[in-house]
Order: C-alpha cells, then structure tokens, then sequence
C-alpha cells in the first residue's frame, strides 16, 4: 500500500508549486529544444520566482551538458554567483 500512495504523491509532484516562495535570485537555464523539461515550464517557474532569470540556448536537453554550451551555461552560472554572492572571478589556467 505504502507503495501505490508514493508512486501517487510522485505524479502529483511539481517542484514548480514551490518556486513562488522562493526569495533569493534564482537562475533558470533551460534549452529551446527540451522535450524532457520544456521551455515554456522554465519560463513559467522564472516568472513565478520573485527575482528568476532565465538563460535559454538553442540546443536539446543533454546538450546544454557538453561542449560550447555548457561552456555558456558555466559562464552564466559564474556571473550569476558573482553578482548575487559576491564571489570574485579567479583567473584559469589558460587565462
């Protein structure tokens, strides 16, 4: 019994319902060609969030995770971190 009552409190489950109360800056990236998390639910959780930003690239799901783009999604996740928590840039390797 135990069972069934998780695997239906599961499919109720949407993270998206908590995102208004949420108060500290909040980054969204979603990726345009999500069929798994679509763009138009990162849009809404973002604007539901009192202070949400979104970040969108033109790439599928898993591709936000490789190459350019998660080089892109890095440098988002940094600035976002240095204009809400103050954490300065260090300098890489190659730079």
């Amino acid at each position: 019994m135990a069972r069934a009552s998780l695997v239906l409190e599961a499919a109720r489950y949407s993270p998206v319902l908590s995102v208004p109360q949420i108060t500290a800056p909040v980054l969204f990236i979603g990726a345009s060609k999500d069929t798994l998390c679509p763009p138009a639910l990162v849009q809404q959780a973002a604007g539901l969030a009192p202070h949400g930003r979104v970040f969108m690239l033109d790439v599928t799901h898993f591709e936000l995770y490789r190459g350019t783009a998660l080089g892109m999604v890095l440098e988002q996740q940094i600035e976002h971190l240095q204009q809400h928590l103050g954490v300065p840039r260090t300098a890489t390797a190659a730079g």
